[in-house]
């Protein structure tokens, strides 16, 4: 049975195609900013239906989004499924996705207490964003490492990733405040 989003939007319009799904998935995204995880996640699905085979972009984001909602709901374990879906769709060539999607499993197995691999997963994230010139990422990315090091009181550890971490803004913190 498809989901009534699907059945109200092919009524509007029979003929959707992948730029269709693309506009469903972020309409999903925006309704799971706006918290109603059940109409993004039917959002979801319905563009994920809606996509083509080779629509590779609307599936992977899809994928990606229904992680984060998996996130907020606290079933890490399936957003971590999710991601790991959404990563199978990525372009190798496309640093930026992938640096954040690494980034979201971190974010998940440091939610599970699952310390050395989030350690991994943001590593990873970060060797991706440095291809790409992700400043602000970059830094977001040892921020949450520092957080991994101070859950597990290596403090120490935590103190020169976010010493680093000023190297990799656009402008100096420090000043600002």
């Amino acid at each position: 049975m498809k989901p009534l989003i699907l059945i109200i939007l092919i009524s509007i319009n029979p003929n959707w195609n992948a730029d269709s799904a693309f506009v469903v998935v972020k309409k999903g995204r925006d309704a799971l900013v706006a918290n109603d995880y059940q109409k993004a996640e039917e959002l979801f699905d319905a563009g994920l239906k809606l996509a083509g085979v080779g629509d590779s972009l609307t599936i992977q984001n899809a994928y990606r989004y229904k992680g984060i909602l998996e996130e907020y709901r606290g079933e890490y374990s399936y957003a971590i499924k999710y991601f790991n879906k959404s990563l199978s769709y990525a372009r190798d060539e496309d640093f930026k996705f992938r640096s954040n999607v690494f980034n979201d499993i971190g974010s998940s197995y440091h939610y599970l207490s699952e310390y050395d691999s989030a350690i991994a997963y943001y590593t990873t994230a970060f060797e991706l964003a440095k291809k790409d010139s992700m400043l602000q990422e970059r830094g977001m990315i040892l921020g949450n490492m520092a957080d991994v090091y101070c859950d597990q009181e290596e403090y120490h550890q935590a103190l020169q990733l976010l010493r680093q971490n000023k190297n990799h803004f656009k402008y100096d913190l420090h000043k600002e405040i």
